[in-house]
């Protein structure tokens, strides 16, 4: 009940919810620029976003590897706002999922970057 007016302008369904939570989550993860694996993880999105659809296929293999793995041991959530619990990918994914995702790895990237200065 608190907050009611804001939350209501935040998101109006839990699929907002949802995402709004990732982003959350997604930022506040940003600001660890000691961790090394998150660095490397937060690189391979980066590439994955911005990769042409060329590219897609190999990134996401790449960055189902060792790096991942061990973040999903861990239950941390993707920047591509997927959790450890992978749901299968159609080949094509929706222009909503790939603008999301663009939109949390630039979040990502200008929080760090305002943390190192």
């Amino acid at each position: 009940p608190e907050f009611k007016s804001l939350r209501a302008c935040i998101y109006q369904t839990k699929e907002e919810l949802r995402r709004f939570r990732q982003l959350v989550v997604n930022s506040v993860m940003a600001t660890d620029i000691a961790d090394k694996g998150l660095g490397t993880l937060r690189k391979a999105r980066w590439e994955k976003a911005f990769a042409d659809d060329s590219r897609s296929s190999s990134l996401d293999d790449a960055a189902s590897t060792s790096t991942v793995s061990q973040l999903d041991n861990a239950g941390n959530t993707h920047g591509d706002g997927e959790t450890s619990k992978r749901r299968p990918r159609s080949k094509r994914e929706s222009s909503r999922t790939a603008t999301n995702r663009k939109a949390t790895i630039v979040i990502e990237h200008l929080i760090q970057a305002s943390d190192v200065s």
